[in-house]
């Protein structure tokens, strides 16, 4: 590794104070807490204490178990689980006999993403710094002497940080990550193992990429010859934007635009196994399940969804709040809000209804035939 400017970050060593614990709470103050997402329905012991969350179907002493079905509920009862939270709307008064304390929540998967995170939440990339000796570690990396790079960063093994780029407070690269020159990687963002962050890029607050994804990497273009058939890549110039608290899956690849960028911007979330090509724009507040396929230069607007392996075609236009069913495919520009399904795309329960009609097909085929051979045509 290049010394440069890392005296300081080479003392960085005593790194177990940073990770954060496991905590332990009462009922009471996570009540208090919550206060806007969670009410105590059944109040048997609010001072019984809550040390973690756990499974509706493996419910374990001093937990907080989340309920999605009636059913999990009666072995909850039989545990020794501190308290069970159900939807507001199956709150019913019989539960109110129960000896347990049973919190409705009017927004039950919030609540628990929030107090996962919280309070047990368990920074498992930041974890495997524990007690290791970061001057050790940081020998077996490269970075950059133009590089800056905050002291209250965590650098895994063999990664590589190239010239000019900036990495900033609270930021963790896992061991096997590149980011190439002219980065800027802000606070609080977590790069897991064996990551690409490519030339240019920039990466908001509190960004997450997991394994194997890779940002900025070159775009599918090339300039043909007529005459010889010969194919000539075009030199992809531009860079990738990430806003702040984008969530990057496993095996996900966002191009870098030709010669501007391609963004995702605030609060988006990406699954896992999905390619955004050069140029496009995801917007705000999306969520994007595993399989998406967009190609070059679509406009995509805030508030998107989709099913598994929905695809858009490129240069294409969809407004804000629309929503893709599962291996929907997309052609042209989406100008109205709403769910839609299917290829060629339609709304959704014009869709469903064409789709359930189309698997009775061979039935209505048949019946349709005995009736032409009884009339005779």
């Amino acid at each position: 590794m290049a010394r440069g400017n890392y005296v300081n970050f080479l003392a960085f060593c005593n790194i177990s104070s940073t990770l954060e614990e496991h905590k332990m709470i009462t009922i009471s103050k996570f009540l208090e807490k919550y206060s806007e997402l969670a009410n105590i329905y059944n109040n048997f012991d609010e001072k019984l204490n809550i040390t973690a969350l756990c499974s509706q179907d493996d419910p374990q002493p001093n937990s907080i178990v989340f309920i999605s079905k009636k059913e999990a509920l009666e072995k909850v009862l039989s545990s020794e689980a501190s308290a069970v939270v159900i939807p507001k709307d199956n709150a019913q008064e019989e539960l109110k006999s129960l000896k347990l304390n049973i919190i409705a929540s009017k927004n039950p998967r919030l609540l628990m993403a929030l107090c996962s995170t919280e309070l047990f939440g368990l920074d498992k990339l930041k974890n495997q710094f524990k007690d290791l000796d970061m001057s050790e570690l940081l020998k077996k990396s490269f970075i950059h002497p133009t590089a800056k790079v905050s002291k209250h960063a965590l650098i895994g093994t063999n990664v590589f940080i190239g010239p000019d780029t900036v990495v900033e407070d609270d930021v963790v690269i896992g061991a096997n990550s590149v980011v190439q020159s002219n980065s800027i990687i802000k606070k609080a963002c977590r790069i897991h193992e064996s990551v690409y962050v490519g030339h240019g890029s920039v990466l908001g607050e509190a960004c997450e990429l997991h394994p194997h994804a890779a940002i900025g990497v070159e775009g599918f273009g090339y300039g043909s010859s007529f005459e010889t058939g010969e194919h000539y890549a075009i030199n992809h110039q531009g860079h990738v934007v990430l806003e702040d608290h984008v969530h990057i899956g496993s095996g996900t690849k966002v191009d870098r635009g030709t010669f501007g960028f391609t963004k995702i911007c605030k609060h988006t979330k990406i699954d896992n196994l999905c390619h955004i090509s050069h140029n496009c724009l995801i917007g705000a507040f999306s969520i994007i399940t595993a399989g998406f396929k967009v190609a070059g230069s679509t406009k995509i607007g805030a508030f998107f969804t989709t099913g598994g392996n929905a695809s858009v075609s490129g240069h294409l236009n969809i407004c804000d709040n629309v929503n893709l069913a599962g291996l929907s495919a997309v052609n042209g520009d989406i100008k109205e809000p709403g769910s839609y399904y299917g290829s060629p795309l339609q709304p959704l329960k014009e869709g469903l209804k064409n789709r359930a009609t189309f698997g009775n097909l061979y039935k209505m085929r048949k019946d349709l035939n005995r009736v032409l051979k009884k009339l005779g045509i």
